[in-house]
């Protein structure tokens, strides 16, 4: 497991960390390490997050970090460093670590748990000018988890990790929508998409934007029968159907829709295969 690992395998300026006494020099290195890590890497798992660890599915063609590494040395960080919580939750990892709760693993979703537990601890010790909007989101899904060690809808972790980091930019469009609907319910939804109607129905000034917003963040929240489910319940897909065969939608738009159709249809499952066959919803079988 994890807890029995060494806890940095590899990353810059982590050799030099267990020859470091002074704790402020500590706390400066494990800062450096978080900024440090590659963006492209990090980018590259949070949009290919291996939810098992067979081989098919580790051994992938994008580079990207090794999840129990990160996870791992969040734990170190939160244990044994006094780094600021903002610097954690605004950094990619965070994601990850959020990420981790739909994993398949008992073992990483369980060193998640507790990597989402020290750091709410943190956030609520902490003043910083996120902080009731960053402990509103981590009690929100503390109160929304109903079993032990439970395994989350990627399709959720990935949404509430791009609402996260939404947080800390205020400046972009869609930072009013977030907060909003943050604050319209005390628990999360696992069975639902958030904000989709508000999004993909959007009549504002930045409506193309946010709609566009809200396909991307689909095409790569979806992996699994699970979140397939989540979608048909929705009727996610046949919305975005009829947006795709409408003659006047955005290339743009249509283009990110046949991602969301070519994602879904690629999902190991043969129910998910039956299903799209059954609603005439497989890529192959529709006319764009």
């Amino acid at each position: 497991g994890i807890t029995s690992q060494y806890p940095f395998a590899f990353g810059v300026y982590v050799d030099e960390l267990k020859n470091i006494k002074n704790i402020t020099f500590y706390n400066e290195h494990c800062i450096k390490i978080l900024e440090n890590l590659s963006t492209e890497l990090m980018t590259n798992l949070i949009n290919n997050f291996p939810l098992s660890c067979e081989v098919e599915d580790l051994s992938s063609e994008v580079p990207c970090y090794d999840v129990e590494y990160l996870l791992s040395l969040l734990l170190h960080i939160l244990s044994k460093c006094e780094v600021d919580a903002r610097i954690i939750l605004s950094n990619p990892i965070s994601r990850v670590v959020l990420l981790a709760l739909s994993s398949q693993s008992d073992v990483i979703r369980r060193a998640a748990y507790e990597c989402v537990y020290k750091l709410s601890l943190k956030v609520e010790e902490e003043k910083f000018k996120e902080k009731s909007m960053c402990s509103y989101l981590l009690q929100m899904l503390r109160d929304s988890i109903l079993t032990d060690n439970e395994r989350l809808p990627h399709l959720s972790m990935y949404f509430l990790g791009v609402l996260l980091h939404t947080l800390f930019t205020p400046h972009k469009h869609t930072y009013p929508t977030v907060c909003h609907f943050l604050l319209q319910r005390p628990v999360f939804d696992f069975g639902d998409v958030p904000m989709f109607y508000v999004m993909f129905c959007s009549s504002g000034q930045h409506y193309r934007q946010e709609e566009n917003w809200l396909l991307e963040t689909l095409v790569h929240a979806v992996r699994d029968e699970t979140d397939y489910k989540i979608l048909t319940r929705r009727h996610v897909l046949s919305l975005c159907f009829s947006q795709r065969v409408c003659p006047t939608v955005d290339q743009h738009t249509a283009r990110i829709i046949d991602r969301l159709f070519e994602k879904v249809g690629g999902i190991k499952s043969s129910k998910v295969k039956r299903d799209l066959e059954d609603r005439g919803l497989l890529l192959s079988q529709l006319s764009f």
